[in-house]
């Protein structure tokens, strides 16, 4: 009996080790800012895909880490697109300033223009009762 108690010690002993790899494996790729998959976590360990899907602690860990990087991500899409936002809506201010300048500019063209109208329209009927 002696010799099934140490090798279930044994056992147990290499199960804390690879849950250890494991669970540092998953906290470095967090650092790192890596996304997490069960396929990069087999490449870095060296550990089975059943033991990542099967040691109930390590699939704890797992689910935690996406879930913080969920919301790590989350923040930072919010920030990507506030960014975006913000550029979006200094284009088109811009656009919108440039556009108003185009119009004063028309609105004074065309007031130009409807005086030298005017004055055309005048010179032509003095020229035409001068001339009758």
């Amino acid at each position: 009996m002696c010799n099934y108690e140490g090798m279930l010690e044994e056992n147990r002993k290499r199960n804390e080790n690879k849950e250890q790899r494991a669970i540092m494996a998953i906290n470095n790729m967090v650092a790192d800012g890596h996304r997490i998959s069960i396929n990069a976590l087999v490449q870095i360990t060296g550990l089975s895909r059943s033991f990542f899907y099967k040691n109930q602690k390590v699939v704890e860990e797992v689910n935690s880490a996406k879930k913080r990087q969920g919301k790590q991500c989350d923040k930072s899409n919010n920030v990507a697109i506030n960014k975006a936002l913000k550029k979006e809506n200094d284009i088109l201010t811009r656009k919108i300033k440039d556009l108003e300048e185009t119009c004063d500019k028309l609105k004074k063209e065309n007031e130009r223009l409807k005086n030298k109208s005017k004055m055309n329209i005048v010179d032509t009927l003095e020229r035409c009762f001068k001339e009758g």
